[in-house]
């Protein structure tokens, strides 16, 4: 039975403007809008035939209210997202099928370590971007496992 769903790949390559081809802008919207479409798409249908409602997460990103120049085509891609994520939700919701998305921040995983050394930061760059952070530190993937179970959950509803 699929009753769950989680969209969570991500392409983050960066360019700036000038450096952003075309190539790139579509690789990174077909990775991180049309996936999801597709996905979402295709399970909406199963779940709307079993007839028992489901939860659909897209893993989104702070990103997408504009920030870092050098994310301009990641973070249109993920504004997408949060579009599709919304008009995704007001079609399904009557089918009982909750649709919802996990606006994140900067996260610590292996693709942003490798990231963080390719531009000259050093192996302590988690350390600072901790001590930076509001919060004490950055992201987690832990941290973002359990919002997923959350919302996976249904336990947010009424």
């Amino acid at each position: 039975a699929h009753r769950r769903l989680v969209n969570a790949a991500g392409d983050t390559r960066r360019a700036e403007i000038d450096e952003t081809t075309a190539a790139l802008w579509d690789e990174l919207h077909a990775v991180n809008l049309r996936a999801p479409f597709l996905f979402t798409q295709a399970v909406a249908r199963i779940m709307r035939r079993q007839g028992r409602g489901g939860a659909i997460v897209n893993v989104a990103s702070v990103q997408a209210n504009g920030g870092l120049t050098s994310c301009m085509a990641y973070a249109a891609s993920k504004g997408g997202l949060l579009t599709l994520t919304r008009n995704n939700a007001a079609a399904l919701g009557r089918d009982g099928i909750r649709v919802n998305a996990l606006n994140m921040g900067w996260c610590s995983t292996a693709n942003e370590h490798a990231l963080q050394l390719s531009l000259g930061q050093g192996e302590d760059w988690l350390k600072q971007a901790d001590r930076a952070s509001t919060l004490g530190r950055i992201c987690r993937p832990e941290d973002v496992a359990s919002a997923i179970l959350f919302l996976l959950s249904g336990a947010h509803t009424t």
